[in-house]
């Protein structure tokens, strides 16, 4: 045998070690024709066996593992499990996809791989070739599959947001408003089929209205005409019909440039049913700009909402905006802005706000009944500011204030104060806050998880940062106080939470003895839930 074709099979030889030795690559489609060209390059048999067999990580059986403890015990549909795999699949191939690397195997092969053509024919798998395609429209696999996408005749919303970011106004138009138009018609759908309480038709509900709300959001937030548009015509429905779309134009605020921050603020003050009232319009509008409130405009809004010589109010859901109730929560449970003017009105002004919204004729009461209306809301707020300022220092008085707080944390407000509270608390390098304290916060998160779904993302962050941070006890104690942080995170794993909380325990930093933990608890849960339903 020559020299050169000894080197070219040493080489071919390399490059199939490098096959057999990735991760999991005993699960891949083409490993029998690996180890045949492998063992015809000269390689050993028992070399084969220890390169599958050490690089196994069981990725695979982990995912079944999971999908079934969702299937079972959370009792979801095998469908909806397969679309959340997926997409955590989208993250992960948006995270590492590296475009020059997967255009020289296009180039090489002599035809499209048999996966892509899977993938562009797949309606779940498309609109991951579209985000890939606006991060790198210079890919030539990613042009050659969207190209392929294009001749299987899209619908025209999806083509427009998918090929490229310069759209005609007529087909902006046309897409904006089938969206719009699409939710409704969700909203509508679910209103019909509240009495029937339908989980899985619930669930596929929530996915759609997701996927539609993303796109409208990238549509409408690509430039400030865009905006203006969209805000104005959702605007205009609102008023005729649908309230519950005031959400999409919060959203649109938030995901918009910043630069363009405070000519949006103004468009939507304008365009809104808030501009009728030009005595709340002003000071509203200056502190959005802002990004913060004052005594003048907290004044003013206190005087036209809860005055005692009040005649006619303006409608509170007009104040109902997410970034001034952030403010307003900011200046009163945060002791570091030492807020020191119109105090009482910033908190009767946010417990008005905050309200249960549905009490009927709650904007023709007079100012006394609605003060009456509020009053156990604006208690529980400032219980909350003195735990939040540390004014309870004793911790028996903690504890007889316990039960009331515990009471109350139905109100989404008074939960995002508690989460905010222990924040502070572990913003320090070292946690010192008492023992009975701590389980006294651990306590309530437990109340706040099972009371408001929309807080566990901030709840999961709180306790991975306990799990993390230096605890002032005894070595013992330390380890014995973060294990009841991690029946937390496994009380969040029951509802909901699993790929979140098994992130959480990929950190490097966690003590190995937690991990070891958790794994207890997990396993010990999930053999009790298969014990139960045998």
């Amino acid at each position: 045998m020559s020299l050169g074709s000894e080197l070219e099979k040493r080489a071919k030889q390399i490059q199939l070690t490098e096959h057999l030795s990735s991760k999991d690559y005993i699960l891949e489609t083409e490993v029998m024709r690996t180890i045949q060209e492998y063992l015809q390059t000269g390689g050993k048999p028992l070399d084969v066996i220890t390169m599958l067999s050490t690089n196994y990580k069981g990725y695979a059986e982990m995912v079944n593992l999971i999908s079934y403890l969702y299937i079972y015990v959370f009792e979801m549909e095998p469908e909806d499990v397969t679309k959340m795999i997926i997409q955590h699949l989208f993250q992960l191939i948006i995270q590492q996809f590296d475009p020059q690397k997967v255009d020289t195997l296009f180039k090489q092969s002599t035809s499209a791989p048999v996966w892509l053509s899977n993938m562009i024919k797949s309606p779940e798998w498309q609109p991951l070739i579209n985000d890939l395609h606006k991060m790198y429209p210079d890919c030539l696999i990613l042009n050659y599959a969207i190209q392929k996408i294009s001749q299987l005749n899209q619908k025209e919303d999806e083509l427009i947001t998918n090929i490229s970011g310069k759209e005609t106004f007529e087909n902006f138009n046309v897409a904006i408003t089938n969206l719009i138009g699409k939710l409704i018609d969700l909203n509508n759908q679910e209103n019909e089929d509240n009495d029937q309480k339908d989980q899985k038709k619930e669930k596929e509900t929530e996915l759609k209205r997701k996927k539609i709300f993303k796109t409208l959001l990238e549509l409408s937030c690509k430039t400030q005409y865009n905006f203006l548009y969209t805000t104005v015509l959702l605007n205009n429905v609102m008023e005729r019909s649908s309230k519950s779309l005031k959400r999409i134009i919060q959203e649109m605020i938030n995901t918009i440039e910043e630069r363009y921050q405070s000519v949006v603020w103004k468009m939507y003050i304008q365009t809104s049913e808030i501009s009728k009232y030009s005595k709340v319009c002003q000071p509203v509008y200056n502190m959005l700009r802002k990004q913060n409130t004052s005594a003048g405009d907290i004044r003013k809004l206190y005087i036209e909402y809860l005055n005692d010589n009040l005649i006619n109010r303006p409608p509170i859901e007009i104040i109902r905006i997410p970034q001034l109730i952030e403010y307003l929560i900011e200046d009163i449970f945060n002791p570091q802005k030492r807020v020191t003017q119109v105090v009482n009105e910033r908190i009767s002004l946010l417990a008005l706000i905050v309200h249960n919204s549905e009490i009927e004729n709650i904007d023709r009461m007079s100012s006394t009944e609605l003060k009456r209306e509020i009053e156990s809301t604006i208690r529980a707020i400032r219980t909350m500011k003195r735990v939040c300022a540390n004014e309870v220092l004793i911790i028996s008085d903690l504890e007889n204030r316990y039960k009331e707080i515990k009471k109350t944390i139905k109100i989404p407000v008074i939960s995002v104060a508690i989460l905010k509270w222990i924040e502070m608390s572990l913003t320090k390098t070292t946690y010192n806050s008492p023992k009975n304290i701590m389980i006294i916060q651990l306590e309530l998160i437990k109340e706040i998880i099972y009371s408001h779904k929309q807080l566990q993302e901030r709840t999961l962050k709180v306790l991975h940062k306990w799990l993390l941070i230096k605890i002032d006890y005894t070595i013992l104690l330390a380890l014995e106080m973060k294990k009841l942080v991690i029946e937390l995170l496994v009380e969040l794993m029951k509802i909901s939470q699993v790929m979140e909380v098994m992130k959480i325990f990929q950190d490097s930093r966690l003590d190995r003895a937690l991990i070891r933990h958790f794994v207890i608890k997990v396993k010990f849960f999930f053999n009790f839930i298969l014990r139960f339903s045998k």
